[in-house]
């Protein structure tokens, strides 16, 4: 206890000798807070599944897909797996008879299970209804339109084993239309094999901008899920990063993309959605940048001002990594409720530059909920 208390005293000692500092909002007023804050900020917490006893769900969304849908599907079954897996396909009210060829998989395979929309709802929300409906502690989500390499997926595993990131994706996309091959993407990061923050506010060739990966059901909770009509894949991704979920890249490994010329991407960059979306996303998580970049995004203009040519220019400027490394150790922390080391990781990250009033709060619920979770004890 009278180490819980220094603690406190530290943290109030640090606030009141950080009045200077990027702070804005926070007026130190006490508040009431109970053991249940800050809960859904994580989600519900999964197990970790030891090696060689993983279960994945694969997620396949579809809307119109009836052509190609199988491919996608077959692709997985193609993958030769040694540990458990299902397929979940949800069909988004397709006008087509995509629900009838997903209905024959069903019938064929033990592990296939299909779920329809009575109205459309978009990609997102289909990708959230197969999950909800998941029983893996690991998931792929797989584009109805592309299609995965024989004997890949498994070595996704096992570099999620060995490093033990909460995601790992391929290192190359491989486009292709109806003429075939046509061009690729092969990820470059600031640290080989490692996809952080500063690597998707840098590039947007990036393996958030395809959404085809390997990762925790955890991860997936941690960040909130998948959310709107637009970028959903992109946006999915910095929530993920933005909570803490590390990401780590298979070398000399692949899938496949279609592209076509009537694409969403394409569509959205005209109408200026993309932007739109991605500066939304941005200011969820003012905690991760500069003042300065913060400012800038209250005040950007989207009819003269282009979110993604800003990005890959290097505009938006996170705070120090070192910082950021800290805070999201805390959120590790956290959700194994050790709110003592939680709390110690804040400071950490507040002395680096991580100074929004956000990460105060989060400090002090963290410290509160300790205090409460001893006082509980002794009861």
């Amino acid at each position: 206890m009278l180490k819980i208390m220094r603690l406190l005293f530290i943290l109030t000692s640090f606030i009141s000798i950080s009045s200077n500092i990027y702070c804005d909002g926070f007026d130190g007023k006490e508040q009431i807070i109970d053991e249940n804050i800050g809960e859904s900020s994580f989600g519900v917490i999964f197990p970790l599944i030891k090696d060689n006893q993983h279960f994945i769900s694969f997620i396949i969304p579809s809307y119109n897909r009836a052509q190609k849908v199988g491919r996608a599907i077959d692709s997985i079954y193609k993958q030769n797996l040694n540990i458990l897996f299902e397929i979940i396909c949800v069909d988004d009210a397709s006008t087509d008879n995509t629900a009838q060829i997903l209905s024959e998989y069903e019938k064929k395979y033990d592990n296939f299970h299909f779920y329809r929309h009575e109205i459309n709802k978009g990609t997102s929300q289909a990708r959230n209804t197969a999950i909800n409906h998941a029983k893996g502690d690991l998931l792929f989500t797989l584009d109805s339109d592309n299609y995965l390499e024989p004997n890949s997926v498994g070595k996704l595993v096992e570099l999620l084993d060995k490093t033990g990131c909460d995601v790992a994706c391929f290192e190359e996309v491989k486009y292709f239309d109806l003429n075939g091959y046509q061009h690729s993407w092969i990820y470059k990061t600031k640290v080989k094999g490692c996809f952080k923050l500063v690597d998707a506010l840098s590039d947007n060739k990036n393996p958030i901008s395809s959404g085809n990966y390997l990762f925790t059901k955890r991860s997936y909770e941690r960040s909130g899920g998948y959310q709107g009509r637009v970028m959903e894949t992109w946006l999915f991704g910095i929530k993920q990063l933005a909570t803490g979920s590390t990401f780590t890249i298979l070398p000399n490994s692949f899938y496949w993309h279609e592209v076509s010329k009537d694409s969403k991407w394409r569509q959205n960059e005209k109408s200026r959605k993309n932007d739109s979306e991605t500066l939304s996303i941005f200011k969820q998580f003012p905690e991760l940048f500069t003042p300065e970049t913060n400012k800038m995004f209250a005040n950007y203009d989207l009819t003269k001002q282009k979110v993604f040519v800003d990005l890959n220019n290097g505009i938006f400027k996170t705070v120090p990594e070192e910082a950021l490394e800290h805070l999201f150790k805390a959120y590790q922390y956290e959700e194994k409720k050790d709110y003592t080391a939680a709390f110690e990781e804040y400071l950490n990250a507040m002395s680096l530059g991580c100074r929004h009033k956000k990460i105060y709060k989060r400090a002090e619920v963290a410290i509160i909920r300790r205090l409460l979770k001893e006082r509980n004890s002794l009861i």
